[in-house]
């Protein structure tokens, strides 16, 4: 496993070799990097606060764990209610 730091969130995941894959212990793709950059810029560029996020494919976590560090305050809902 390697350290990957995107902006102010540090993980620990596996890179892949080729494409990313389910043999991965944690699943990580790095060309995504891209696409949370904008997902940060596009939600905190909007009025809407305290929206609920679904991440329901997460494979590291790291788009969750970076609107937690990054959003501004009251943005998203950060309660820790689930759903049902």
């Amino acid at each position: 496993m390697q350290t990957i730091t995107e902006n102010t969130t540090t993980i620990k995941a596996t890179l892949p070799e080729k494409d990313p894959n389910k043999k991965q212990e944690v699943f990580y793709n790095p060309i995504m990097s891209s696409n949370r950059n904008i997902s940060i810029l596009l939600l905190n560029s909007i009025s809407n606060k305290e929206m609920n996020v679904a991440l329901p494919l997460a494979g590291s976590g790291i788009r969750g764990l970076r609107f937690i560090k990054e959003l501004k305050e009251d943005k998203i809902n950060k309660s820790t209610k689930r759903f049902k």
